[in-house]
C-alpha cells in the first residue's frame, strides 16, 4: 500500500503497467499509479482496459490515475524549471476507474498544487479551448506574420500572441492531434465569435 509510480507520458504507460504487473504478480491489487503528464488518451485506454478486467478478460493489478498540471510556460527543459512551478496551480486528476487514491492527492498537494477531480471528456473540452487551440493559433500567426516581423512591422501584440509557438512541437502537437475533435469544435466556436466581431 502507498506505492506510487509516476509516468511522464501516456505512450510509456502500457510498458510501465506491464512491467509492474510482472514484478508484482500475485500481490494484492493495491498498486497505485499517477501520471502528471499523461494525456486523456492514456486515461481512456486504461478505462477501456479496466472495463475488460471487470469482464474477466485481463487482470493488470493496477489502479491508474491520469493527471495534468495546468502550469508551466513555453520554455523547454531544465532551463525552464522553477521550484515554485506548481504553486497555487490547478492539477487535474483523471481517474480511469473508481476513486483517486489518497497518496496521489497528497503528492499533488506536496508540490503546492490544488487537486481537481475532472472527467476526461470535460478536461479535453476545456483544454481544447484554453490550451490546445491557443497553441495552434499562435503557431499559425507566427507563420503568417513572419515576413512582416522580419521587416520590423510587428510589436508587443504580435510577440504576445505568438509566445506559445515557441513550445516544443514534439509534445504540443502530439496532444493536439490526440484531442483533434474538441479542437475542431473550439475552432468553429472561435470562427463564429470572430465573425460576430467583424460584422
Amino acid at each position: 500500500p502507498g506505492r506510487l509510480r509516476v509516468v511522464e507520458h501516456e505512450r510509456a504507460l502500457p510498458e510501465v503497467v506491464e512491467q509492474e504487473r510482472r514484478q508484482h504478480e500475485g500481490e494484492p491489487r493495491d498498486l497505485d499509479r499517477a501520471a502528471p503528464e499523461m494525456s486523456h488518451v492514456g486515461v481512456e485506454r486504461l478505462a477501456a482496459r479496466h472495463d475488460q478486467e471487470d469482464r474477466g478478460e485481463h487482470d493488470e493489478g493496477v489502479r491508474a490515475v491520469g493527471g495534468h498540471p495546468i502550469a508551466g510556460s513555453e520554455g523547454r527543459g531544465f532551463v525552464a524549471a522553477r521550484a515554485d512551478l506548481f504553486e497555487h496551480s490547478t492539477f487535474a486528476l483523471l481517474p480511469a476507474r473508481s476513486k483517486v487514491p489518497p497518496i496521489v492527492r497528497a503528492l499533488v498537494r506536496d508540490i503546492g498544487a490544488r487537486p481537481l477531480l475532472v472527467a476526461p471528456a470535460d478536461h479535453d473540452k476545456a483544454l481544447a479551448r484554453t490550451s490546445h487551440l491557443p497553441y495552434l493559433v499562435s503557431r499559425a500567426l507566427a507563420g503568417v506574420g513572419r515576413d512582416a516581423q522580419r521587416r520590423g512591422l510587428s510589436g508587443p501584440g504580435f510577440r504576445g500572441m505568438t509566445r506559445l509557438a515557441a513550445s516544443d512541437p514534439r509534445v504540443s502537437l502530439a496532444y493536439c492531434r490526440a484531442n483533434r475533435r474538441e479542437i475542431a469544435a473550439a475552432w468553429r466556436a472561435l470562427n463564429e465569435a470572430i465573425e460576430r466581431e467583424v460584422k
